[in-house]
């Protein structure tokens, strides 16, 4: 009974903070909505390490044709088919394959790589600033034919 009060004394102090709670206006608690949300993200994003893991982006089957294809070509034809002779090479692949997409994830993952892909970007988009800027300015208002090339008989190029 002695723990049941203490428990009862404990929420009505949090009561009281619902009750403050309760006071404040619609924009103060959508402001702290929005703080701890962002402070969520943040945490998510730093709670995974970086290790290799399942792959996000599902590698194009189109890449086993090749090796398939390969083995298929140089496996003796005086060899017995059977079912599982047909599959382990295809599952071998696969595997390889997802392992391979995995290692590539990971490797894009690394705080180096990450690094230089901003720095990447970044400099695309000056570039690309650079490039619009060099296009208006090159961009000259039409100019009116003169009269003397009006009525020639020259060709235009």
């Amino acid at each position: 009974m002695a723990d049941s009060v203490q428990n009862v004394e404990v929420d009505d102090k949090k009561t009281g903070d619902k009750k403050a709670d309760e006071t404040k206006s619609d924009e103060e608690l959508r402001q702290e909505l929005a703080a701890k949300q962002a402070e969520l993200n943040t945490v998510k994003e730093k709670a995974r390490p970086n290790y290799p893991r399942w792959p996000k982006q599902r590698p194009s089957w189109r890449i086993l044709i090749g090796p398939i294809i390969f083995y298929y070509g140089i496996r003796k034809t005086e060899e017995p088919t059977s079912l599982a002779t047909m599959i382990f090479p295809i599952f071998c692949f696969t595997l390889a394959l997802f392992v391979g997409q995995s290692i590539v994830e990971w490797i894009d993952r690394m705080e180096w790589r990450v690094k230089l892909r901003e720095e990447a970007e970044k400099k695309y988009k000056e570039k690309a600033g650079e490039d619009q800027q060099k296009e208006k300015n090159d961009q000259k208002p039409k100019l009116r034919p003169s009269t003397s090339s009006v009525g020639s008989a020259k060709k235009r190029s």
